[in-house]
């Protein structure tokens, strides 16, 4: 059998690993690595998380920084059907309250983990003073 292939990526600057399920099982020799770069926005990475939390992850294994960047790697790489499930639930509402914490966590998490820019209100335009006639 195939060892592992593992999957190495970079979230918000921070870089992590995990395995890619596509090889888990997959007896054939890995023969080209393949590479790619995509943008996220945070609501995705909350569905990321929300996606981990709502399929069994404790919010203690989310604990520690490097593990949470791997489990959410994982995650996008390997739940990319379950993420987008999760988003349609939370854009949709008729969240329970279980799932309305769950919800709030992942929000959290998100922030703390990826430095999520605090929000500032938008400023009016500036206006310049008209010079003095003299």
């Amino acid at each position: 059998m195939n060892t592992h292939s593992h999957v190495f990526g970079t979230i918000g600057g921070h870089a992590t690993h995990c395995l890619h399920r596509l090889r888990q099982f997959n007896p054939t020799p890995s023969t080209v690595q393949v590479a790619v770069t995509f943008t996220l926005s945070y609501e995705d990475l909350v569905a990321a998380l929300y996606t981990l939390l709502c399929g069994g992850i404790e919010y203690a294994d989310l604990a520690e920084d490097a593990t949470a960047h791997e489990l959410v790697l994982d995650t996008l790489v390997n739940a990319t059907a379950e993420i987008e499930n999760a988003q349609y639930e939370i854009e949709n509402g008729g969240l329970d309250a279980n799932q309305a914490e769950v919800l709030a966590y992942s929000r959290d998490r998100v922030a703390q983990l990826y430095a999520l820019p605090p929000v500032t209100p938008a400023r009016k335009p500036r206006t310049r003073a008209k010079a003095a006639v003299r």
